[in-house]
């Protein structure tokens, strides 16, 4: 082995130590913490008023990523395909989702959040194109679904959400 090839796999090694180290602080972060990037990027967007996207489909409408939250979508609809619907357009915006579940009947659509977490529900309501004033705070009697399991964030789908679908999914 030559001087020049033996620098060649130092450097080489060197790298790829650099690549894991930066990966692996990357992906080590505790679940259910915001990286201060995604924690600026929330605090700057929550405050908008947003419109909402139009009456014949819903995608992800905040542009902002929702990694490291913890999303459970419930359905308070007769739709049967609701949950889904939504719990899809999250989880493709970085969400992390648990399996959907059903819910008491909703008059409306809330995004509920845990303590702590009401940048998280904004950010959650943003994507969807519903209002702030949809948040509200986790009940702390009788919950809307049966088990809230490690969500930080409940989308509880309402009649206003329903009538965003796509006409071929409701």
């Amino acid at each position: 082995m030559t001087a020049f090839s033996g620098r060649r796999a130092f450097i080489f090694i060197i790298f790829l130590l650099l690549a894991i180290a930066l990966l692996s602080a990357k992906y080590n972060q505790p679940q259910g913490t915001l990286s201060s990037s995604q924690q600026s990027s929330i605090q700057s967007n929550t405050g908008s008023n947003s419109t909402g996207p139009s009456s014949s489909s819903v995608t992800g409408s905040s542009n902002q990523p929702l990694n490291g939250i913890t999303v459970m979508v419930a359905n308070g609809t007769s739709s049967s395909t609701a949950e889904t619907f939504f719990l899809n357009i999250l989880k493709n915006d970085g969400a992390t989702t648990l399996p959907p579940a059903d819910a008491i009947p909703a008059g409306s659509s809330t995004i509920y959040y845990i303590q702590g977490q009401q940048q998280a529900a904004n950010s959650v309501a943003g994507d969807l194109g519903l209002p702030n004033s949809s948040v509200a705070p986790m009940p702390t009697g009788a919950l809307p679904v049966t088990s809230l399991g490690t969500a930080q964030v409940l989308v509880v789908v309402g009649p206003n959400l329903i009538s965003k679908m796509t006409p071929s999914t409701t």
